[in-house]
Parts: structure tokens; C-alpha cells; sequence
């Protein structure tokens, strides 16, 4: 009987290139379609993108910037979360200097 819970610890995956910037994916296994979870490191000049199934969810941990939704700039900062629903094009930016992949730290 497999476990049905699954444990990963973000500081220990490799980051990898994403539209956004550099993502660290957890969960993301042939068995699980149902949940992931990515901690991004935004770029400044991050790509406009969208998703055919996949709802995203992004809560910004620490920075600021703007998000573009369907053409539209929204402002973020600390704890705000934004629901993205699947096909609704979305470009997160950032105005604060970023750090080399490979360089996260985790926040208490």
C-alpha cells in the first residue's frame, strides 16, 4: 500500500528554468496529477504565459512588483495570492534585485 502523503523539502531541489525565471517543483511525479507546488524566483523580464489545465496559484513571499493578467498590472507585495485560472495570460514581474539560482534561502 503506497503512503498518502508525500514530504519534500524546496531548499533541496535543484532549481530549473521556467517562463517566469527559476522554479523549484515539488510533487510533481507521473503518479500525482492533482497538487504541486513551485517556489519561483521571478525575473525581471519573465515571459507571458498560460496554462491548458493547470490553476496557479502564486503568494509572493518577499519583494515587490506587478503581475499582468489578461493585459491588466495588478501590484504585489508580501503575502498578497493571486488565482490564476487555467488559459488567462499572466506575466509576473519583479522590482527588486534577484538572486542567482541557487542562492534561495529559506524565510522563517
Amino acid at each position: 500500500m503506497s503512503k498518502r502523503y508525500k514530504i519534500s523539502h524546496l531548499a533541496d531541489i535543484e532549481a530549473a528554468p521556467c517562463p517566469c525565471g527559476f522554479s523549484r517543483r515539488a510533487f510533481m511525479d507521473d503518479d500525482n496529477e492533482t497538487a504541486s507546488i513551485h517556489l519561483v524566483d521571478i525575473k525581471k523580464d519573465s515571459q507571458t504565459h498560460y496554462h491548458k489545465k493547470l490553476t496557479e496559484i502564486y503568494l509572493v513571499l518577499e519583494g515587490e512588483g506587478q503581475i499582468e493578467l489578461d493585459g491588466e498590472l495588478f501590484p504585489l507585495k508580501p503575502m498578497t495570492a493571486v488565482l490564476c485560472s487555467p488559459t488567462i495570460g499572466l506575466t509576473p514581474a519583479t522590482r527588486r534585485r534577484r538572486r542567482p539560482p541557487g542562492s534561495w534561502r529559506a524565510r522563517r
